[in-house]
């Protein structure tokens, strides 16, 4: 590598891969990738897309030659980084960091990536991001669909009942993806008798699930929305009796 002004070192310490070099290109880009030579079949496409990258480079390390790239959050930058992450993220060797995030599960943080991007094209993330929820502490609120379960009781008196409404909280919820099935983590759910706030519990998720690195998320967003009204039976059974 030729020196000069623009001229990039890459050292490994005791702690961790860094970089050294004057724009200190791991903390200043929000996407940073490095992986060693392979030999995989796809290694010429991965180097191929650092190379794309805003600013790229490489480096040899006591006779092993290691690539790196760094990338911004414009979406020509991220839809190469997400690419690259998907080919050679899982790679022996391989280290990246995403928003100040060493990342470990490299598939998820893949996904998340992908998620971003599609936020980005929407007018408003928000429209994207966010999904309105039933009160998650409601006793009859089931995680698989985020709404209360609606019951339909055999009275044993017959089906003498009566109909009434109840008024349900609703709640905005910071991130849809962290709700959806997933193959990879357990559903999502609050648990009522946790010491820590609902925010925390949702950070920890995200920290899990590999989508606190996204941009757009935040877990002050979850705050209550309003509330909607619906209909409930009730068996006479359980009603008072007048004297």
């Amino acid at each position: 590598m030729e020196d000069s002004d623009n001229s990039k070192s890459l050292q490994l310490k005791a702690e961790g891969l860094q970089v050294s070099d004057p724009k200190n290109i791991l903390n200043n880009y929000p996407i940073f990738f490095a992986f060693p030579k392979s030999r995989s079949e796809n290694f010429p496409i991965a180097l191929g897309l650092a190379k794309a990258a805003t600013i790229h480079g490489e480096q040899s390390i006591e006779g092993r030659t290691l690539y790196w790239a760094g990338f911004t959050l414009s979406a020509s930058d991220l839809e190469v980084a997400a690419e690259l992450l998907r080919i050679a993220g899982g790679w022996v060797g391989t280290f990246t960091k995403i928003n100040g995030q060493k990342i470990s599960h490299p598939f998820s943080a893949y996904l998340t990536l992908s998620c971003y991007q599609e936020a980005l094209q929407c007018l408003n993330h928000a429209a994207h991001c966010h999904k309105i929820i039933d009160d998650p502490f409601h006793k009859d609120y089931k995680p698989c669909s985020q709404t209360l379960e609606i019951h339909r009781p055999q009275f044993l008196d017959g089906g003498n009942s009566i109909e009434t409404t109840e008024e349900v909280k609703e709640f905005v919820f910071p991130c849809k993806k962290m709700l959806e099935a997933s193959m990879h983590h357990p559903q999502f759910s609050f648990k009522r008798m946790h010491q820590v706030s609902s925010q925390e519990q949702i950070q920890a998720a995200a920290v899990q699930y590999g989508i606190n690195i996204c941009p757009f998320f935040d877990v002050n967003s979850f705050k209550e929305a309003g509330v909607r009204t619906r209909t409930i039976r009730i068996p006479l059974s359980n009603m008072g009796t007048c004297e």
